[in-house]
């Protein structure tokens, strides 16, 4: 959840991005949530960002639960360990590739550069870094999310990694 709301919070624009999406698809987050389904109008930004992230996280269990060939990627194993998620997924979508080439695709300016952006130098560190400071700047209003996802699902896993993991996630201390 955490990661979820200082990438969907970070900047106004950002901001206007989840009121804009949560006013589209009110009525399908208020089916997803059925009676205990706020009404988005009355929240912040910050709250309609935690209704949709759980909105999404239900929608995506279920899937998950339903197909057995979908599998879910937590990023920072993405960031961390490119060369493992890479080769896991060329796996599963059919066409192998061997050590050489992956270590290729992950070495080239592809991981090397921010997605939105090409022109600005990005890798794990800068992101640990960006997120540490989006992180503080941020705390009040990811703890608002928080509070709505947990008034409307007690045991909601804010922390958890999802179910199928294309790759599994590091263990604390590696």
């Amino acid at each position: 959840l955490e990661r979820y709301l200082l990438s969907v919070l970070k900047t106004p624009m950002h901001a206007r991005w989840v009121d804009n999406v949560t006013g589209q698809l009110a009525s399908g987050i208020a089916e997803v949530f059925g009676a205990e389904a706020p009404d988005l109008s009355a929240l912040t930004t910050a709250e309609r960002a935690g209704c949709l992230w759980l909105a999404q996280m239900r929608l995506f269990r279920e899937a998950l639960s339903r197909h057995d060939r979908l599998r879910s990627l937590d990023c920072e194993v993405l960031f961390e360990r490119p060369s493992d998620v890479v080769g896991a997924a060329m796996d599963l979508a059919g066409a192998p590739l061997p050590a050489p080439e992956i270590d290729k695709i992950v070495n080239g300016e592809l991981f090397r550069r921010h997605a939105k952006d090409p022109a600005r130098r990005y890798d794990a560190e800068a992101r640990r870094e960006e997120m540490r400071a989006l992180a503080e700047r941020l705390a009040s209003e990811v703890e608002r999310a928080r509070r709505i996802v947990r008034r409307i699902e007690a045991d909601a896993p804010v922390g958890l990694p999802l179910s199928a993991p294309l790759c599994e996630p590091a263990r604390h201390g590696q």
